[in-house]
C-alpha cells in the first residue's frame, strides 16, 4: 500500500475544482455582475454566491490540505506503508470531496463542518502515526 496514492486523490480534487472557479467568475463577468477589474483586489464582497463560493472553497484547498501532502510525503519517505495510514489518507479525501459538494452545491453549513471535522481527525491521526513511527525508527 502507497501512501502516495491518496495524495493524488487529493490533487484531482483541487483540479477539478479549480475550473468551476474559474467558469463562476467568468460567468459572472459575461452577466455584467462583476467587472475584470473586481478580480485584481478580490476580497470576496460583492461578489455574487457561486464566485464567492468557488473562490473560497479554492483557497480552502490550500489550507489545511497542505499538511495532508506533507503527511503523506513524510510518510512516504519514512516508508510507513501500513494499511492504517494509507486507508486514513482516503478517508481523508472522501471527506474533502465530500466537504467540497456541500459547499458548491446546497452549502449546509452542519453538514460541511461534520465532513470537514471527519476529514480533520483522520488528518491528525495520520499524523499522530506518523509521529510514532518517526520516533520509532
Amino acid at each position: 500500500m502507497n501512501v502516495l496514492y491518496p495524495m493524488f486523490g487529493m490533487v484531482v480534487l483541487t483540479l477539478l475544482v479549480a475550473p468551476l472557479t474559474f467558469v463562476a467568475r467568468v460567468r459572472a463577468i459575461r452577466s455584467g455582475q462583476i467587472a475584470v477589474d473586481f478580480l485584481r483586489l478580490y476580497d470576496g464582497t460583492g461578489a455574487p454566491e457561486p464566485v464567492t463560493k468557488t473562490t473560497r472553497h479554492m483557497a480552502n484547498l490550500f489550507e489545511m490540505p497542505t499538511l495532508f501532502y506533507v503527511a503523506c510525503l513524510t510518510g512516504f519517505l519514512l516508508q510507513i506503508h501500513e494499511a492504517l495510514l494509507v486507508n486514513l489518507g482516503w478517508s481523508y479525501v472522501v471527506f474533502r470531496a465530500a466537504q467540497a459538494f456541500i459547499h458548491l452545491t446546497y452549502n449546509k453549513v452542519y453538514h460541511r463542518l461534520i465532513a470537514l471535522m471527519l476529514s480533520n481527525a483522520a488528518l491528525y491521526t495520520m499524523w499522530f502515526i506518523i509521529i510514532l513511527r518517526g520516533i520509532e525508527q
